[in-house]
């Protein structure tokens, strides 16, 4: 058996040799795993070991909440030392849940496990807490709920692309954020007085288009403002969606630089104006929607 990994160190823990771990699939944290990742750290500071996270690597790579460079950056800041990355390929999909455990004990050196209560893995997924205990010391975390239903990362993809934002928010225990480099576009914003920054949306789950409330966030600020997830449907039209954000009060040259946008709420439709005044006249009526919800925050 091969299981191919890449192990990620978020901080410096060189003092501490064993692993606590958290199992699970992880393609992107949310409010449902904020207990297990808290039980791991607690874990790890009374044992002496490093507090660690185990994940899979993405197989479809424009379905992402979070990135690997997301969640080395969400981990990194809760206090977790530790990725593991392991390739999600047919060879490990066929790993036992003997084997697994035994790279878990051998190769990771890991020696408490927190898992939440429903977790399977393995092969034909087999193995179960239970087995866990026969190897580990094992954290079991009970399942959490909202009104009712498990959260689950499908049902967070599924609000964000249908434009619900702010109930994705809210399974995620943060704004649904979205980072990369900011390019050069067609700068029509610039003829109408509103300027955007653009990033593009390709590893990321794209949004419903529309006009939404976002935050910019750059060099540890946040700043409010409006943006754009669409084709531009009035004018020159693009072949794929794209994120465009509108920096109320700012007015630093931010092209090639990274930043990350923050999706707050889904505020109109993606409509085509028969004119450039009409589109206009909409974007000022947004902005003034926003900033009389959002500036006093």
């Amino acid at each position: 058996m091969e299981i191919n990994y890449q192990q990620i160190k978020l901080n410096s823990d060189s003092s501490r040799e064993q692993l606590t771990i958290a199992l699970g699939n992880f393609s992107c944290f949310h409010l449902g795993h904020f207990e297990l990742l808290k039980s791991v750290i607690n874990v790890a500071n009374s044992t002496n070991t490093i507090p660690s996270v185990l994940c899979f690597s993405s197989q479809i790579s424009n379905k992402n909440i979070m990135t690997l460079k997301d969640k080395k950056t969400f981990l990194k800041k809760i206090g977790i030392s530790q990725l593991i990355e392991i390739e999600f390929n047919d060879s490990f999909k066929k790993t036992s849940y003997i084997d697994f455990m035994l790279f878990l004990k051998e190769t990771l050196n890991v020696n408490n496990v927190i898992v939440g209560e429903d977790y399977r893995f393995g092969y034909n997924r087999l193995g179960s807490t239970n087995d866990l205990k026969k190897m580990f010391n094992v954290n079991i975390i009970e399942l959490k709920t909202a009104n009712g239903v498990k959260i689950s990362t499908s049902d967070i993809i599924q609000k964000i692309e249908n434009g619900e934002i702010m109930s994705a928010n809210k399974l995620l225990g943060f704004n649904y954020s979205i980072t990369g480099i900011v390019q050069k576009g067609k700068q029509n914003g610039r003829k109408i007085n509103f300027p955007t920054i653009n990033i593009s949306l390709n590893e990321y789950i794209i949004p419903k288009s529309g006009v939404y409330a976002a935050y910019l966030d750059y060099n540890g600020l946040k700043y409010l403002g409006m943006a754009y997830v669409g084709t531009h449907r009035t004018i020159d039209t693009l072949a794929t969606p794209i994120l465009e954000l509108n920096v109320f009060n700012f007015n630093e040259n931010l092209y090639e630089k990274t930043v990350t946008i923050e999706l707050l709420e889904r505020i109109s439709d993606d409509f085509k104006f028969s004119n450039i005044n009409e589109l206009q006249i909409a974007l000022e009526k947004y902005k003034s929607t926003i900033l009389k919800k959002y500036s006093a925050n």
